[in-house]
């Protein structure tokens, strides 16, 4: 299979890639310069979730595609963003797919291939679980005949999620990066009223009050 080749270098990304903090914005674009520069944002309160490809001997054209998050969970049908790139039909057998996240998961990183020439060779989008503790590994891409180069990750950090992709790229793709959200959980349910307590009978009454002793007169 043709994206075994890329796999020891989208597993280096993994090794060296050190941890990092969660936060909301956009990380650094892991590829060659130049380039436009583009922010493909998912609808607010959205996550990322695959990204379609079309490569030649590098990467030609991206998709990302999002879904509507539902307690953290990923709900719905996916929507796609605008595509960036061109079909330069560079190199036989052009591949193209979908790299798609686990079921139940979100892009969380992206682990990237720069070529020889400064632009995208493959990627692969880590994914996790926003809910509940969890990572999964989406497919890598495949191109066809490229020089490679050297391997690099964006992370959106443990506590995020990707929520749109940074490109930059023209006829070709560049690099890539991601735009990220912090998760914050939903607060939970209000518990349900509590039956009122009985309030205590008031105390028995004592009357303080001084009387003068009843007299008795015989005259």
């Amino acid at each position: 299979m043709r994206c075994s080749r890329f796999a020891p270098a989208l597993a280096a990304a993994l090794v060296l890639a050190a941890p990092a903090l969660a936060f909301d914005g956009t990380t650094k674009p892991i590829g060659g310069p130049g380039g436009s520069r583009y922010l493909d944002e998912c609808r607010p309160g959205d996550a990322l979730v695959a990204i379609d490809y079309k490569a030649g001997k590098d990467m030609d054209m991206v998709t990302g595609a999002c879904v509507a998050l539902h307690d953290g969970w990923p709900t719905g049908k996916h929507y796609r963003l605008a595509t960036r790139g061109l079909d330069n039909d560079n190199g036989r057998f052009n591949p193209d797919g979908t790299i798609v996240c686990p079921r139940r998961m979100v892009v969380q990183q992206i682990h990237v291939t720069e070529s020889a020439v400064g632009l995208v060779q493959s990627f692969g989008p880590p994914c996790r679980n926003l809910p509940a503790p969890g990572l999964g590994d989406s497919k890598a891409t495949k191109s066809n005949g490229g020089a490679g180069g050297s391997p690099g990750s964006a992370d959106c950090g443990p506590d995020s999620y990707a929520r749109g992709l940074l490109i930059r790229g023209d006829a070709r793709i560049n690099a890539l990066g991601l735009i990220c959200a912090t998760y914050r959980p939903p607060p939970p349910p209000p518990q349900p009223p509590q039956p009122a307590t009985p309030a205590d009978p008031p105390p028995f009454a004592i009357d303080n009050d001084v009387h003068a002793p009843f007299v008795i007169t015989n005259g």
